[in-house]
């Protein structure tokens, strides 16, 4: 799969210059750049400009850039822009480099130097490729893809081609925050792409990834949006699995119910010496499964106790948390 990405972070405005886009530039390259699997491997082919670099991202720069990337031959391309956004006359735009010095009253001319959120939806929805993530980390940027509002609901509605993902910093009337080396849109962004939004298997989704991010802001005043029009699951990145495939497989020959306690006891546990039995083979290598499945919080051990070697010792028991217990239910209708 042919998969791209493009990066502008603007911190260099003579009006209300920024300290973090860059840095949320530099650093989503790295990340996107390859998975966080075993191997490394390559994933997102990364094009990004940060103003750190003394680029002048003025509104033609990124508008070419942005035409040209979306005119590529790819099969998933991710945009991501973080810089001032502002609202005119109802209406979301995102500030290029030269256009933050225009004063509030001259709408006409802020109109005309900043870049329209509806600019960048056409340039999205017109283009080919069939899978795209768009990412904006500035101020109001809800208002991106809004093209009115149901005056019957009045509630806003947008206008995204199939196959198109949008993650959103903001709603439309809020500012984004930052912190001391990213803005904590993007900082929460990186930490998800890092594993803290991977399901078991390692993969990190554009949901998952909405999720993650929109849980931790609950606490701060900053409301993420997401929005999507697809059917697809869209991975972003991979990291190394809490579980893999093969014990995810093993649990309901393991478990034979989903309520079912698995009895354990010294024979298990593999360093166990006279007078405690002798460790069987079978044994041991089931509890090796069993003691992965408990650090992808799939299994626990019961009662409670802080390492499942003391649940072998004592001759415990152990069972399916509500996340095994899916798992065990994908298995055993072979969805895995």
């Amino acid at each position: 799969m042919k998969k791209a990405a493009l990066l502008f972070g603007i911190d260099n405005y003579k009006r209300k210059p920024l300290s973090v886009c860059s840095n949320n530039v530099f650093d989503l390259q790295k990340v996107l750049g390859r998975n966080g699997d075993v191997d490394n491997t390559l994933n997102f082919e990364c094009l990004y400009f940060p103003s750190k670099w003394n680029q002048q991202l003025t509104k033609d720069f990124i508008l070419e850039k942005t035409n040209q990337f979306f005119s590529k031959d790819l099969d998933f391309a991710l945009v991501y822009f973080a810089g001032h956004g502002s609202r005119i006359e109802g209406k979301g735009y995102f500030v290029p480099w030269g256009a933050s010095e225009i004063d509030k009253d001259h709408v006409a001319e802020r109109k005309e130097a900043f870049i329209s959120f509806e600019a960048i939806t056409e340039i999205v929805n017109n283009s080919s490729i069939k899978r795209i993530v768009v990412i904006l980390d500035c101020c109001y940027s809800g208002d991106f893809s809004d093209i009115g509002i149901n005056m019957e609901t009045g509630m806003r509605y947008s206008q995204i081609r199939e196959g198109v993902s949008i993650l959103l910093a903001s709603d439309e009337w809020e500012t984004s925050l930052a912190l001391k080396e990213n803005s904590l849109f993007t900082g929460l962004l990186l930490d998800g792409l890092n594993g803290e939004a991977a399901n078991v298997l390692g993969e990190v989704s554009v949901s998952s990834l909405y999720s993650y991010v929109d849980q931790l802001l609950g606490s701060f005043d900053q409301q993420p949006e997401f929005k999507t029009n697809t059917e697809e699951r869209i991975i972003l990145r991979k990291v190394q699995p809490r579980a893999s495939m093969d014990d995810l497989k093993r649990l309901p020959k393991i478990f034979k119910s989903l309520d079912h306690q698995f009895e354990l006891d010294p024979t298990f546990e593999f360093s166990s010496v006279p007078p405690l039995p002798t460790p069987i083979d079978e044994n041991v290598e089931v509890f090796q499964v069993l003691q992965r499945l408990v650090k992808g919080s799939l299994v626990i051990p019961t009662p409670p106790r802080e390492h499942m070697y003391f649940a072998a010792i004592e001759s415990g028991t152990c069972e399916l948390t509500s996340l095994g217990k899916f798992y065990w239910k994908m298995a055993r209708k072979n969805k895995i």
